[in-house]
């Protein structure tokens, strides 16, 4: 395989990593039963997020960058959610998360679309360069090398752009909708409290348990007496 050919199958390979969906069941809505609701919650609620760091080597200057993305949510049962569309499945797309996965997907969109069609340019270019100086009619750096030319080096700076100016962007959108996550499932299902005790937003907070009485013999049994207050004495000196 010639190297215009590889470099053009690498890009394309890369360019076409995508996000794989994840089918989620609907939150029970907040009629439903307590317990229901409950179940779900500890089911699929967000227990952490990941990604990755990206680190780029110069080769001019000996210069570096690390770049860290978030890329998915882990769910309470383990299921991995990478797209944050998959996530209106679970609280419908009127919810107020909707706002943020648009924004998200907007941002990941335009980051996608930049960087690759940088990469595809710079792909392009380099093919336009290669040809010019392999041909049978090479003659020097001619127009078409330096069109070439033009094309990878704008290619290379639309992929910087993209993956250092853009991304970042929509690495911190994405990261937004899933820590939002959390309070929308709760607020679709009307649900309060600590997240190991849930309780419905519309009845009474249960009553903590009572304290456990003293043991009998116990110094904190009964708080001892205070001693009485000093009484006031004064003494008086009458001059002769």
């Amino acid at each position: 395989m010639s190297v215009p050919r590889l470099a053009l199958a690498l890009a394309l390979a890369t360019a076409c990593g995508c996000y794989a969906h994840v089918p989620l069941p609907p939150a029970p809505p907040a009629a439903a039963p307590l317990a229901e609701r409950v179940g779900y919650y500890r089911q699929f609620r967000p227990r952490a997020t990941s990604g990755m760091a990206q680190v780029t080597f110069g080769t001019f200057g000996g210069y570096s960058a690390m770049q860290t993305s978030v890329d998915h949510v882990v769910l309470a049962n383990g299921t991995v959610v990478s797209d944050p569309e998959d996530l209106l499945q679970m609280v419908g797309p009127d919810a107020p998360l909707a706002g943020s996965v648009r924004r998200a997907t907007s941002a990941q969109s335009a980051a996608t679309g930049v960087t690759w069609g940088g990469v595809a340019a710079s792909v392009v270019g380099s093919i336009l360069m290669f040809t010019s100086i392999s041909s049978a009619s090479y003659d020097g750096l001619g127009t078409p090398f330096w069109a070439g030319f033009g094309v990878a080096l704008a290619g290379s700076i639309a992929t910087g752009v993209g993956r250092w100016g853009l991304s970042p962007s929509a690495s911190a959108a994405r990261e937004a909708v899933y820590v939002g996550l959390d309070g929308a499932i709760r607020a679709h299902m009307a649900l309060c409290g600590p997240a190991d005790a849930p309780h419905d937003c519309n009845a009474a907070a249960p009553a903590p348990p009572a304290a456990a009485p003293a043991p009998p013999g116990s110094p904190w049994a009964s708080p001892p007496p205070l001693p009485p207050p000093p009484v006031a004495t004064g003494v008086s000196i009458h001059a002769r």
